[in-house]
């Protein structure tokens, strides 16, 4: 989950790019509406029709994908064993 070093927000690993950063050595995320300087770009998906996705569509869309996946039973017994983990050291 890539956290965009300009705008500081997260956003899917298709829609964020790696690029070097040369203050620390470290490496950087940019969202592709950051890299590109807009608040919308062009996807066109295998098979199917291009369209507009603005950058606050997918970081809504994000927000919700992650929201249901912490409900799934199964992921919220992984955290808690994680969470046990740590407590334990």
């Amino acid at each position: 989950m890539p956290l965009c070093a300009k705008c500081r927000n997260f956003f899917p690993p298709e829609f964020s790019t790696l690029v070097e950063n040369d203050k620390d050595n470290e490496n950087d995320y940019l969202c592709h509406w950051c890299k590109i300087d807009k608040d919308y770009i062009t996807v066109t998906p295998k098979g199917k029709p291009a369209y507009t996705y603005t950058r606050n569509e997918c970081i809504k869309d994000w927000k919700l994908f992650m929201k249901k996946l912490l409900e799934k039973r199964n992921v919220k017994d992984i955290l808690n064993k994680v969470k046990q983990k740590e407590k334990e050291r």
